[in-house]
């Protein structure tokens, strides 16, 4: 799956850090993580941002400010 986002600040806000969201159009998509594993999924990459600086302190709270999702098929 991925979360598609209309402002970067709502895919950093989920995901730790602006990195982990690329831009698609005039919209942001975030990583593409497993349906049944995407707080694990979220607190994985938050906790990336933590150890790289980028964000202060480990939040684990879920969320999800995307706007929609899409399957991503291999």
């Amino acid at each position: 799956m991925r979360d598609h986002y209309a402002r970067i600040d709502d895919c950093s806000f989920d995901w730790g850090h602006a990195g982990k969201c690329l831009p698609q159009g005039a919209s942001f998509v975030g990583p593409i993580y497993s349906n049944a594993l995407r707080l694990e999924s979220q607190v994985a990459a938050r906790r990336e941002a933590v150890e790289q600086g980028y964000a202060g302190s480990l939040d684990e709270t879920p969320s999800d400010k995307s706007v929609s999702k899409s399957e991503v098929k291999n």
